[in-house]
Order: structure tokens, then sequence, then C-alpha cells
């Protein structure tokens, strides 16, 4: 069963066809995983040396490419943890003022509730 990619076509071996994989084609890598042959490093094969250059000089384009899109990603999820963390810091702040509050109102109504049963008794 022949495997299309940029190199062109590799044959893929089927458990018991009883096939070999082909394994002539320079600059290929065949893993055999479970009886089946899969071409890892689909490299093409450059025939012209002009060609050559120019596909090197567009892969390279298309690297930086995308690491400048990487980068950017980065830099905007930095920016973004960084925003985060300052949040969640102004949260817990927030919710240690709350709790503080909270006690202080719990200690003022069982101090009333003391007060009552003071009065109550006397």
């Amino acid at each position: 069963m022949p495997l299309q990619c940029n190199s062109g076509i590799h044959n893929v071996i089927t458990p018991g066809s009883g096939r070999a994989p082909d394994l002539t084609r320079t600059g290929s890598l065949i893993a055999i995983i479970k009886g089946i042959s899969i071409d890892r490093l689909c490299r093409p094969n450059y025939s012209d040396p002009m060609d050559s250059l120019e596909q090197t000089g567009k892969d390279l384009q298309r690297l930086e490419q995308h690491l400048r899109k990487l980068l950017a990603q980065t830099e905007k999820l930095s920016e973004e943890n960084a925003s985060l963390q300052t949040r969640q810091d102004s949260l817990v702040a927030e919710r240690a003022v709350l709790v503080a509050k909270n006690d202080e109102a719990r200690s003022k109504v069982e101090a009333m509730i003391h007060r009552l049963k003071a009065l109550e008794q006397s």
C-alpha cells in the first residue's frame, strides 16, 4: 500500500503481506511498528543543487516564520501568566481581608450572645 509524502511514494507493509520494507531510499528512516513499515523522516530527494538550495531557503523561511509565531505566542502567554498571577495575588489579599472581617463579626456576635445570656440570668 503506497504512502504519499513530500518526497514521493513509500511502501507501507501490512501485516501478513510477506513483503519486506523498501530500505533503498536514502534519507529515509523506516520503523517497523506492529508489522507496519512507516517512513518516519520524509525528506525530499533533491536532484538539482539549485532546487536543493532554493528548497533549503524556503524551509529556513518557513522555520523562521514558525519560530516567530512561537516566540509571539510565548510572549503572549508570559504576559497572560503575569496578569493572572497579579490577579491571584489581589484575590488572595482580598480574601484575607474578608476572612478577618468575618472573624471580627463572629466575635462581636458571640460577645452579644454572652451579654444577652448574662442579662437573662440576672
